[in-house]
């Protein structure tokens, strides 16, 4: 193949984002950051969703009080960065390094990102204008709130669409998003388990 063939550039690019893809896994993801995380994925896989369990509940407790706006942000933008590490690792994962040990492991693991996804987009629904919020202030309506929000979360990264009545385009927005990325998830799995035999397949 020539360099000057579009088809040559484009194997070049993909091999690039390949590339990226394997950085990310073994120097940049948060599992590498930490001695106690190094080839223990899944403490960081059982901490990152009470993280995002904490971030959800402070952002319902921040927008329902309509204090603590700078918590709220941080509470958000951490919920996101979460949200594309799931995504970043579980691609890598399936498409480029190949580093599930067992299928039942990675079941497991791979269930508990897919919950994890759900979490990370409740604070967004909490922000949508049309989202019926419980009404009151206190951690006890922060937790109702929180599930509401996680229960739109679910049926939109399920594809199963909201259940909210005259949805506004905020909220037609963020549901399109959050589908495409339940869908992409969704995608994933299947390639990686298609992918594996039954054994699974080791390091």
């Amino acid at each position: 193949m020539r360099a000057d063939d579009p088809g040559f550039s484009a194997a070049r690019r993909w091999r690039r984002i390949r590339t990226y893809l394997r950085w990310y896994v073994f120097y940049f993801s948060p599992t590498e950051w930490f001695p106690y995380f190094k080839k223990r994925e899944g403490r960081w896989v059982v901490l990152r969703l009470f993280l995002l369990c904490g971030c959800t509940i402070g952002s319902a407790f921040g927008v329902g009080t309509g204090l603590a706006i700078l918590g709220t942000c941080l509470a958000i933008l951490t919920s996101l960065a979460l949200a594309a590490d799931i995504l970043l690792f579980n691609t890598a994962v399936v498409f480029v390094t190949a580093r599930p040990l067992s299928l039942l492991r990675s079941n497991i693991f791979t269930m508990m990102s897919y919950a994890s996804l759900a979490v990370a987009f409740s604070p967004l629904w909490l922000l949508v204008p049309c989202f019926p919020s419980a009404m009151g202030n206190g951690w006890a309506t922060a937790g109702r709130r929180s599930l509401d929000a996680f229960y739109q979360s679910v049926r939109t990264l399920t594809t199963s669409g909201t259940d909210i009545p005259n949805i506004c385009r905020w909220g037609k927005l963020l549901a399109s998003l959050e589908g495409l990325f339940g869908i992409y998830f969704l995608s994933i799995i299947i390639a990686g388990y298609l992918s594996l035999p039954k054994e699974g397949r080791s390091k």
